[in-house]
């Protein structure tokens, strides 16, 4: 996976993981085991990358975040399989709240990821989780 795909999916997980406005500790766990079986940034480097993502999501909103970062996804095998990590973080508390379900579907229509497909993708995630 290049690096620009991976923090691409760090900011997708990180939006995931912030939807509802909790980020509590099973979310927090589920995080970072999702960001270290991946290989993504540890210490001082995944705090950097913290602040970026709280910056830009700050500054050019979320939806506005979400299309930039369709760009790193640049099949439907990745596309699906970003949106099946960000299924993993909603659900990681074992709840999908409405905000965390507008989030799912932000992330599917901003990576083109066809409506059906997408919900066979939530039924299956959400599953997974019970």
């Amino acid at each position: 996976m290049s690096d620009a795909r991976q923090e691409a999916l760090v900011e997708l997980m990180f939006l995931a993981v912030h939807a509802d406005g909790e980020f509590g500790e099973e979310e927090r766990n589920a995080f970072a085991q999702a960001i270290r079986e991946r290989g993504g940034p540890t210490g001082a480097e995944f705090k950097k990358t913290m602040d970026r993502i709280e910056r830009d999501v700050a500054a050019q909103g979320r939806e506005a975040r979400i299309g930039a970062l369709a760009a790193s996804f640049p099949d439907a095998k990745s596309k699906e399989d970003a949106l099946v990590a960000v299924i993993a973080m909603v659900a990681a508390d074992g709840v999908v709240r409405t905000s965390e379900r507008e989030l799912i579907l932000e992330v599917a229509e901003g990576l083109g990821v066809e409506g059906d497909r997408a919900a066979d993708l939530v039924a299956a995630g959400t599953r997974a989780t019970r």
